[in-house]
Formats: C-alpha cells, sequence, structure tokens
C-alpha cells in the first residue's frame, strides 16, 4: 500500500469513528420518521357517564385540549433549538484528498536556477494531497486546530536528481485564532446558547399559561353546568310539586270542596312547568356540548355523559390569605410575568452581544508546523512527528470600518430600546396583576357574602310556602296564593344556585389570576 493510500485509508477510519461516536451521542434525539413521537400527556378515560370534578376536568384538559398539546409541543421545539445550539463547542473532524496532473513548459528562470536540470524543458508532476485533523471553538472564542498533510509528489525533475522520480513531504500544523476585542469572550460566544436557554423557558411558562387559561375556561363552563344541572333538578321538583297540587285540587273538586275553575288553574301551572323543564334540559345539553368541544371529544353517538356533583359548590372553597400576600405569590408564579422578565433578560443578552459587534476586529494569530521531507514517506513522517524542523509566527490582524461601524452601532441602539420595551413590558404586567388579583379577591369575597344572603332568603320563603299550605289546608288561602308561594320558592332556590355558580367561578378566577389554579388542584406539570 502507498504512503498516500495509507493515510487515505486512516482518513476513512478516523471519519467511521467519528460519525459512530456522533450517532452514539445524539440517540434517540436524531430525527427518524419510523420513531415513534413523544408520549402524550396521561389522559383520564372519556366514555359512559363522568362525573367531573374540577381537578379531574384540568387533567382532560391537559390531555386532550388541542390548544394545550399545541403549547407542549413547543416545550420540545424550544429544546431541540437550545440543544443544536449547546453544539457551540463540538469537535469537528475536516479533512481532504486531491490528486493533481500537470504537464507544462518550464519557464527560462526554472531553467536557469538549478543546471542539472537546465536541459529539461517539460515539467511532468503528479502529486496526491490527504490532510485531516480536527477544529473546535473555545470558550474564550479562540478557534483552534491541529492538522496533519502528507503529499506524495512525483515528476521528472526530482527523477533527474535522484534515483527515484518521488518524494514525500508532510507537515503537522497547530494553529490558534483569538480575537481580542469582536467577539472575545464566554458571554459573547455563547449568546445564541443563552438566548435558545431562556426561549427553553420561556415555552416552559407558555406551556403552563395556556393551560391555565385553558383551564380556567373549563372551570367557568364546569361552574355552567353545575349551575344548568341544578336549575334543572329545581324545575323538576317545582314540576313534582304542582302535579302534586293538581292532584290534590282535582280531589277536592271531586269532593265539592272546590270550585270546578280551579282544575284550570292548576293544570296551567304543570304546564308552565313542564316548559321550564324542558328548557332546562336543554340548557344542561349545551353546556355539555360546550365542554365536549374544548375537550377535543366528538359525541354524534351520545357516547359520553358529562354531569357534575350536587356539592361542588360546597367543596369550592380557597385558602383565606390577604390580599398583599396574594399578590406577593402572584409575583412569582404568574407565567406572564415570568415571561416578560425572560424577554428582558433576552434583550440584555442581545445588547450584550451588539455591543461587542461595534468593537473594531482585532484577532490574534498563531502558527506552529511541524515538517518533514524525504525520498521516503516513513522518513519524511518520522521527521515531521519528531519535530526536526519547526516553524512558528505570530500575528495580528485588525478591522476598522471606516465609516463608524453604522450597522453594528444601529443595531446596538436598536437592542436598546428593546430592552427599554421589555422593562415597560414588565411594569405594564406587574400593574396589571395587582388590579386583577385585586378585583378577583373582592369578587371571592363578595361571592361567600352573597351566598349566605341568599341561603337566608330561602329559609323565608320555605316558611312562607309552609304557612300559605297550612292556610290552604284550612279551607283559608286560594290555590293561586299557594302556587305563587311555590313559584317564589323556585325562583329563590334558582338565584342561590346562581350566586354558588358565581362563587365557584369566581373561587376558581382568584387561583387562576394569582397563579395558583393548578397547585390547588394537585396538577402537576413535567416541565
Amino acid at each position: 500500500m502507498s504512503p498516500v493510500r495509507r493515510a487515505c485509508a486512516l482518513l476513512a477510519l478516523g471519519l467511521a469513528c467519528a460519525g459512530a461516536q456522533a450517532a452514539d451521542a445524539a440517540g434517540p434525539a436524531l430525527f427518524d420518521p419510523g420513531a415513534r413521537s413523544a408520549a402524550p400527556a396521561p389522559t383520564a378515560a372519556l366514555q359512559g357517564s363522568v362525573v367531573l370534578t374540577p381537578k379531574l376536568l384540568l387533567q382532560l384538559i391537559a390531555g386532550h385540549s388541542a390548544e394545550v398539546a399545541y403549547s407542549r409541543a413547543q416545550i420540545e421545539v424550544a429544546g431541540e433549538l437550545s440543544k443544536a445550539e449547546a453544539a457551540l463547542y463540538e469537535l469537528v473532524l475536516f479533512s481532504s484528498l486531491r490528486k493533481d496532473d500537470t504537464l507544462r513548459q518550464r519557464t527560462v528562470e526554472e531553467r536557469i536556477s538549478s543546471i542539472a536540470t537546465s536541459k529539461l524543458d517539460v515539467l511532468d508532476e503528479r502529486l496526491q494531497t490527504a490532510e485531516f485533523g480536527l477544529r473546535e471553538r473555545l470558550p474564550s472564542g479562540a478557534d483552534i486546530s491541529l492538522s496533519y498533510r502528507a503529499r506524495e509528489q512525483r515528476n521528472n525533475i526530482i527523477k533527474s536528481a535522484s534515483a527515484s522520480d518521488t518524494q514525500y513531504d508532510g507537515a503537522l500544523v497547530l494553529q490558534l485564532r483569538q480575537p481580542l476585542l469582536r467577539g472575545f469572550g464566554k458571554g459573547v460566544i455563547e449568546t445564541d446558547l443563552k438566548v435558545a436557554r431562556a426561549e427553553e423557558k420561556i415555552a416552559a411558562l407558555q406551556y403552563r399559561q395556556q393551560l391555565l387559561k385553558t383551564g380556567n375556561d373549563a372551570l367557568a363552563l364546569y361552574w355552567q353546568l353545575y349551575r344548568a344541572l341544578e336549575v334543572s333538578r329545581i324545575r323538576q321538583v317545582a314540576l313534582d310539586y304542582a302535579r302534586r297540587v293538581e292532584a290534590d285540587t282535582l280531589a277536592r273538586i271531586d269532593a265539592g270542596k272546590l270550585a270546578s275553575s280551579n282544575k284550570i288553574e292548576a293544570r296551567s301551572a304543570v304546564l308552565v312547568r313542564e316548559v321550564e323543564q324542558i328548557r332546562a334540559g336543554q340548557g344542561v345539553r349545551e353546556v355539555q356540548s360546550r365542554l365536549e368541544t374544548m375537550l377535543n371529544v366528538p359525541n354524534l353517538s351520545e357516547q359520553i355523559t358529562l354531569s357534575v356533583p350536587a356539592n361542588a359548590a360546597e367543596a369550592s372553597r380557597v385558602e383565606a390569605l390577604s390580599l398583599a400576600q396574594r399578590y406577593n405569590e402572584a409575583l412569582g408564579r404568574w407565567p406572564a410575568l415570568g415571561i416578560a422578565r425572560l424577554r428582558h433578560e433576552q434583550a440584555g443578552i442581545r445588547l450584550d452581544y451588539a455591543r461587542n459587534q461595534s468593537l473594531p476586529q482585532l484577532d490574534l494569530v498563531l502558527s506552529n508546523t511541524r515538517t518533514g521531507l524525504s525520498g521516503s514517506y516513513g522518513t519524511a513522517r518520522e521527521l515531521t512527528e519528531g519535530g526536526h524542523y519547526p516553524s512558528w509566527s505570530i500575528g495580528v490582524n485588525l478591522e476598522v470600518p471606516l465609516g463608524g461601524n453604522q450597522k453594528a452601532r444601529s443595531q446596538a441602539r436598536a437592542q436598546d430600546a428593546r430592552v427599554h420595551q421589555a422593562e415597560l413590558e414588565v411594569d405594564a404586567i406587574r400593574s396589571s396583576l395587582a388590579n386583577d388579583v385585586r378585583t378577583r379577591w373582592e369578587q371571592a369575597r363578595a361571592g361567600t357574602d352573597e351566598v349566605e344572603r341568599m341561603r337566608a332568603d330561602i329559609d323565608l320563603r320555605t316558611e312562607m310556602l309552609r304557612i300559605e299550605r297550612v292556610r290552604y289546608d284550612a279551607g283559608m288561602g286560594l290555590l293561586s296564593q299557594l302556587l305563587l308561594r311555590e313559584s317564589e320558592l323556585t325562583e329563590s332556590r334558582q338565584r342561590l344556585v346562581d350566586s354558588l355558580s358565581r362563587m365557584g367561578q369566581a373561587n376558581d378566577a382568584l387561583l387562576y389570576a394569582d397563579g395558583s389554579l393548578l397547585d390547588h388542584y394537585a396538577i402537576t406539570l413535567e416541565h
């Protein structure tokens, strides 16, 4: 095997080893169209009759909502982009193979430069060159490389001066290019990496923010479903009461205790309550459909029935914290504020980079070369590796834009403006958060007071109905007055359900406003 072919074989072996190591390091991160996609978040089964609780509903939202799934996928995208930027310091294997074949006339200067070859009018030469090496970026911003070059040279000039027409030369080259102003330092080199890592954190916060928003919207529907189911139950109770009154009225008419005109009034009351019950049932189905849409679940065959426990409002309680305490905790939990702070951090990173780019380009360049030349490849390689003929160089390169580097300066001013924008956004979100937390806190307290007063009203109207029933049974009261008292009690019960529903929504809205909604219902995120 010729020496150059040996070098080519070594080069191929190095490439194979580097490729195997890269594959092992990348592992499943390499794109594979046939690979299984990332497992979705755990989801609860949706079939048959499903009795919802706030925690179960949030789990279903996390697993079924298309908006939440899209936001969760964005975390994976940002993570892969961050990994891509983390390859900044990845070691690079470079190589080259070249073959030259030359047949040309020699110039007069070439011929008179050597008496031994002065009679040779033509240069007939063949060159084979192989080079391979490693290159790496250093945290200081420097580029360092180490390479080995082997060359086989055959021509008629060599043959005229020696027994062979071949000579070999090798070179071991170490090069370093270190920026001293523009591009100097780890902070500048890792700008894109820092921005990508911040973007990954932003994606995680956006996922939490989306889950909070979608979860809060779902819980609002949850309380609407609670209200619709309770109203339907109350209307059914009112219908059953009206039917009992109708039966009692017919019995009294048959006994001659009431006029026959009361039959029409009793029947009318039953028909009105039947209509109200039908409307209440339609309201239940409408809210169920909206929830199914939010959960991204088709239900054409009505195989799913969503419901809410009757004591859902009783279970809706939030921890009694002061307004100041809730606001202080919200400052550390609210995703939008965290995103704004990370955007401010990104703007600061880019500003530092832009300021560095406005500096002149001043690079320190170092080079050390060991060479060897011989008619034998082995001897040439030994001379190269032994460092018998070293050479080195040192110098600086300077580039200064004569126009004052307006592009870099303008970019720096633009980044400075973006930093100011990010600061304004942080302040605006903080103020908005304070107002929102205060409003939701006051609504939650008002909701509790409203429920207490409505319960007192129901107690009073229940007593009024009882008294009217006693008067009616004693023959002293009118049927219309009895039905009126019952209708008033029904409306009062419905107003209590409205108040309980508003209280539940207000409590969840408060938890959403201070960012503790997921923690309150023990929802843990993987990211």
